[in-house]
């Protein structure tokens, strides 16, 4: 019940595009294909004019925050391409 209750304030953020449109450096967003938050992330990745999208199959919100090594190898390979 709580964390429907953090997912359903989260889904309530006030928009923020016009600030993510702004951001001129390259950014790698990654959110779990089964999160809830989902198709806010992928939105926010869509505003961002350099942005590059992760979705991490099979993975949920928690999963992804337990097993970070599973983006360990993605950010890396984003970090030595962009920087």
């Amino acid at each position: 019940m709580v964390i429907s209750s953090r997912y359903s304030l989260m889904k309530e953020r006030e928009d923020l595009s016009d600030t993510l449109a702004q951001i001129c450096v390259p950014v790698l967003l990654y959110c779990a294909e089964k999160d809830p938050l989902l198709g806010q992330a992928k939105r926010a990745c869509d505003t961002i004019k350099c942005a590059h999208w992760l979705a991490l199959s099979e993975m949920n919100h928690i999963q992804v925050i337990e097993r970070g090594g599973v983006v360990a190898p993605y950010l890396l390979k984003f970090l030595s391409t962009c920087c």
